[in-house]
């Protein structure tokens, strides 16, 4: 065991170092921003198709509807997006890309392709992003909200206190990790 205050050794996945906490915020800030514009393109034509459709017809309320679909257009925007880049873009997501990371597989080889495999992209995308949607499931307003919003900063802070590994949940959850790869 090192002496108090001495710093540890960063263990390595396929040869690879762990990837820092930082880094992994700042990729996951760059991914945010990649995927809000268009999601925010796609919630901007919702709501006019939603209130040419629903104003003075008395059946629902235009916000009741938007808020509903907004809400999975952002989960579904994030979740896909994760898929798609971690399935074909080499385990990396533009963030990723950006300050030279990469998800690969902690027990096994990588793909030969270097990809992740669908289910585990997918599970990886649910695991960070699915927890958004019990704002829609909660009849009691903003709690579901506060929940989801707990849930992401605390996946976000696991790698912190979750040693040697620096999981966070959804790395847990499909056995990743991310590492450096320049």
């Amino acid at each position: 065991m090192p002496p108090y205050g001495a710093p540890r050794e960063v263990p390595h996945v396929h040869g690879k170092p762990l990837a820092e906490w930082g880094e992994r915020l700042l990729a996951r800030i760059i991914d945010c921003l990649a995927v809000a514009v268009p999601v925010y393109l796609v919630i901007v034509l919702l709501f006019s198709v939603i209130q040419l459709v629903t104003v003075g017809t008395g059946t629902l309320q235009p916000w009741t509807l938007f808020d509903l679909l907004a809400g999975l257009s952002v989960v579904a925007g994030l979740v896909v997006y994760e898929f798609l880049m971690l399935t074909r873009a080499n385990g990396r997501t533009l963030g990723k890309m950006a300050l030279g990371l990469r998800v690969v597989p902690q027990e096994h080889p990588p793909q030969q392709d270097g990809n992740l495999p669908p289910n585990t992209a997918l599970a990886r995308g649910a695991v960070w992003w699915g927890p958004g949607l019990i704002d829609f499931i909660l009849p009691i307003p903003m709690i579901g909200l506060l929940l989801a919003i707990a849930f992401v900063l605390v996946n976000g802070l696991w790698p912190l206190w979750d040693q040697p590994w620096r999981h966070s949940l959804n790395d847990k959850f499909t056995g990743t990790v991310v590492v450096k790869d320049r």
